[in-house]
C-alpha cells in the first residue's frame, strides 16, 4: 500500500513537470543494493546542501562586488543535487542562473535566483513528501519481513 502511493506520488510530480524519471533511476539503484536508506539520505544530502547552497547565493547575490565563481559553484551544487533526485525545473533553473553567472550579469543572475529560490523551496517540499513516503515504505518492508 505505502509503495503504491509513493509511486502514484512519484507519477503525479512527473506529471506536474516537478520530476523526471531521474528519481526512479535512483530508487532502482536502491532496490539493486542493500542501502534500504539510500533515497532518504540522498533527499537529506540534497536538502542539507541546498539550503546550504540558497543561504549563500543570498548572501553573494546581495553583495555589491558580486563573486560569480562562487554564485556558479553554489548553483552548481543545487543543479547537480536536483539532477540526481529527478528535479527537472529546479535544474532548470540552476542552469539558467549558471548561465547568468559565467557571462557576470548580476541583473539575469538576481533574475534567475529568483527562479531558483521559487523552484528549489517548491522541490523541497515535495521531497520531504517523498522522505516520509520512502520511510513508510521501509517501515512496511521491514514489518513483512519481522
Amino acid at each position: 500500500m505505502a509503495h503504491r502511493r509513493l509511486q502514484n506520488y512519484i507519477d503525479t510530480l512527473k506529471n506536474e513537470g516537478i520530476m523526471d524519471g531521474e528519481y526512479e533511476e535512483s530508487r532502482r539503484v536502491q532496490s539493486g543494493s542493500n542501502l534500504p536508506n539510500f533515497m532518504m539520505d540522498l533527499i537529506n544530502s540534497f536538502l542539507r546542501d541546498g539550503d546550504n547552497s540558497m543561504r549563500e547565493l543570498a548572501d553573494l547575490l546581495s553583495s555589491r562586488n558580486v563573486d560569480f565563481a562562487k554564485v556558479t559553484r553554489a548553483a552548481h551544487l543545487i543543479k547537480g543535487g536536483g539532477n540526481s533526485l529527478g528535479g527537472c525545473r529546479v535544474v532548470a533553473a540552476a542552469r539558467a542562473l549558471i548561465n547568468a553567472s559565467l557571462v557576470e550579469d548580476k541583473q539575469s543572475c538576481e533574475t534567475s535566483y529568483e527562479q531558483v529560490v521559487n523552484e528549489y523551496y517548491h522541490f523541497r517540499d515535495k521531497l520531504r513528501t517523498l522522505y516520509q513516503m520512502e520511510r513508510a515504505v521501509i517501515n512496511n518492508e521491514s514489518r513483512r519481513r519481522g
